[in-house]
């Protein structure tokens, strides 16, 4: 006696991966191609605070460096919140930073940084953010 197996096939969507980095900057509430941005060379100086509104919310970055080590501080304001704060460590690699756990990697530009934050539940992991120094 033979039985009838059914088989289903399922097509599963692509699952977002940060294997490739995001197509697209948000710079203040506007999006742009980061084809429109030009990194410079990590070399500049690169230490300062950064910072910009999006959309009601106020984003800081301040990085400095200690010797071949780089720390970087995220934070964004809501209004009538608290600040949410990440913090990363950071190496040089080629006109970037690498955050030490690849969380966090910033691109220095000619008037501030693009800054991509792969793991983050504030900023969105899908965009880099464009900040001008302040």
């Amino acid at each position: 006696m033979f039985k009838k197996i059914m088989v289903a096939i399922v097509t599963l969507a692509a699952t977002p991966t940060f294997a490739a980095e995001p197509a697209n900057v948000l710079e203040g509430t506007d999006i742009y191609e980061m084809s429109e941005y030009s990194a410079i060379n990590v070399e500049c100086d690169l230490t300062g605070r950064f910072g910009d509104e999006q959309g009601g919310s106020g984003v800081v970055l301040v990085i400095e460096r200690t010797g071949d080590t780089w720390s970087i501080q995220r934070s964004l304001s809501e209004p009538g919140s608290e600040p949410f704060v990440a913090s990363y460590d950071a190496t040089e690699k080629g006109e970037r930073l690498i955050g030490v756990n690849d969380g966090v990697v910033v691109v220095p530009t000619e008037k501030g940084v693009l800054v991509w934050e792969k793991n983050d539940d504030v900023v969105s992991p899908n965009l880099w953010t464009f900040l001008p120094k302040i």
